[in-house]
């Protein structure tokens, strides 16, 4: 379905506010009873779905236009988070961190700060990373003042795990090379 279409047969002017996409189909579909009009809800449910769509899209094209310095090096961060493998390689974020954004006077708080932004919807790093986001980045040294710009439960999430051992396993992460995986069911051949 086309998004003008979409966004016309839900009577909105085309938004990426998901919300006010979903106020607006379940307004709409009190009046559609999909016994009496099959059909109707039918179009409504692919004008939803394709307004959602077109919500999500601009956001996934913002997110990959990185600007500045600083946005290129968190294009660099998020490719790493990306992939398991590389994410519990210390090495791969060690690189991150010697970037000179993390050092410049005029980068260092805004690359934190991006990062921390980052980290808070994406927290599953092996201790070793959090120890060298801390060492970097002096999240625990600076933990009064960061409480003004992030959440001070996210702020002790990031003490918990430099100063305690990984609840996870990440070595158990590796790549298979198209094994199959084991079958622990015992089958009577």
């Amino acid at each position: 379905m086309d998004k003008k279409l979409a966004f016309q047969i839900l009577g909105l002017s085309e938004t990426k506010e998901e919300e006010q996409i979903r106020r607006s189909y379940l307004t709409l579909l009190k009046n559609t009873n999909p016994e009496d009009d099959p059909e109707g809800f039918k179009r409504l449910r692919e004008a939803y779905e394709e307004a959602l769509r077109f919500a999500g899209q601009q956001d996934e094209e913002e997110e990959e236009e990185p600007q500045g310095e600083v946005g290129l090096w968190m294009k660099r961060v998020r490719e790493v988070y990306r992939d398991i493998l590389s994410r519990r390689e210390p090495e791969n974020w060690k690189a991150l961190f010697d970037d000179p954004v993390c050092a410049g006077l005029d980068t260092f708080l805004d690359a934190r700060g991006q990062l921390l932004g980052f980290l808070s919807g994406h927290s599953f790093l092996p201790q070793t990373v959090w120890v060298l986001l801390d060492q970097t980045f002096h999240v625990i040294e600076d933990f009064d003042g960061l409480k003004e710009e992030f959440h001070v439960n996210f702020l002790k999430h990031i003490k918990y795990h430099v100063n305690t051992g990984d609840f996870l396993d990440y070595s158990l992460f590796e790549a298979l090379d198209g094994c199959e995986p084991e079958n622990d069911e015992e089958t009577d051949d």
